[in-house]
């Protein structure tokens, strides 16, 4: 699947940057004091200036990219890549504008489909219940797709779904449970961690956006930064996560809009999770589709097709780890396993399809 994930593979090759590494580097000729709607507009004209496809890019032809970066071919490592110096051509970047974003985003809060419009930063909590970041966990994880392994894994507590099978419910149904952290801390716990990649999971991440790119602009780490994530995010949301992550990595749950309200809590889950698969065509994606018992017809079976005709060029994991639990025990459909017949269907679909499959 190496051929499908360019972008990944050339930082993890030492042939190109972060993509949040390049943030810095465009400048943007704004004062953060302007109007949040003068912050956008000058967000969308710099949001062309990064690079605008999955392919893999050189460093070199990175940093030249941008008449404040100095034409010098980069190192032939990431390990003595100096950091990159901030644009000499006006004080605010691209990085900066979307700290400053993410920030005011926090006063009305729609980062994610929900719209609660609480003013997090003044302590009101939203559906998700999130305030700020808490870490359940993070860790050297082995057990992520094969290509992300070790990974580390920085797991928030809170999420924005709520899924009655949903496999971490210690983690994404308990907000405060966990050891509270600041951006800072999140910069230092990156440094501190050897691993392939950075992998931003939860629960879900979409509540701390704000925070992981205040941590990313404190950070000079050079691995690849994976949005582990549901995808209900807004398209605010989405145009924050554009230029800061090289994968996504991604949910698909349901293949309509019918079991979303009844299994997480949505009534518009595919409308919203399909849209930002589109959004993100041109980045590096993985795709996860948990089989769920009784739900092969009307969701595995849609979002394989869904997959083959409008994101031919992701990778796919077709996942066969459903257990039920308490919460799913007596369920019409939840309350047992998947069969070998039910998987074995979706993976004789998914190969007809001629999806880019995880085996």
């Amino acid at each position: 699947m190496g051929g499908h994930l360019p972008r990944y593979h050339a930082i993890l090759g030492e042939s190109s940057f972060p993509l949040f590494h390049l943030c810095p580097q465009i400048p943007v000729d704004i004062n953060l004091d302007a109007s949040t709607g003068d912050l956008w507009t000058a967000h969308r004209a710099a949001l062309v200036r990064l690079p605008s496809s999955s392919s893999a890019l050189s460093s070199s032809s990175a940093l030249s990219s941008s008449s404040a970066l100095s034409s010098s071919s980069a190192p032939s490592t990431l390990s003595t890549i100096p950091p990159l110096s901030p644009p000499t051509l006006c004080g605010t970047t691209l990085m900066d504008l979307k700290v400053e974003l993410g920030r005011r985003m926090m006063e009305g809060c729609e980062l994610c489909e929900h719209r609660c419009r609480v003013n997090r930063s003044e302590g009101e909590a939203g559906r998700c219940g999130v305030l700020g970041p808490v870490l359940s966990s993070e860790f050297i994880h082995q057990g992520e797709e094969p290509e992300l392994v070790p990974s580390h894994t920085i797991f928030f507590a809170g999420c924005n779904l709520s899924c009655i099978f949903c496999q971490n419910r210690d983690i994404s149904q308990s907000p405060t449970a966990g050891i509270r952290s600041s951006a800072q801390g999140l910069a230092g716990i990156m440094e501190r961690r050897g691993a392939l990649n950075t992998n931003w999971v939860g629960g879900d991440p979409t509540p701390n956006l704000p925070f992981i790119l205040e941590a990313l602009s404190l950070s000079g780490t050079r691995r690849p930064q994976i949005w582990n994530s549901n995808m209900y995010l807004t398209g605010q949301g989405m145009d924050l996560l554009d230029g800061v992550m090289d994968l996504y990595l991604t949910d698909l749950k349901f293949g309509n809009n019918t079991c979303g309200p009844v299994l997480c809590g949505v009534p518009d889950y595919f409308d919203v999770v399909t849209r930002n698969h589109l959004r993100i065509a041109h980045r590096d994606t993985l795709i996860r589709h948990l089989v769920l018992p009784g739900h092969l017809e009307c969701c595995t079976a849609p979002v394989l097709k869904w997959i083959a005709e409008h994101r031919p060029d992701a990778v796919v994991n077709v996942m066969a780890q459903y257990h039920p639990d308490p919460h799913t025990l007596g369920h019409a459909t939840l309350g047992r396993r998947i069969t070998r017949a039910e998987y074995h269907g979706a993976m004789e679909l998914a190969r007809e399809l001629g999806l880019d499959l995880i085996i």
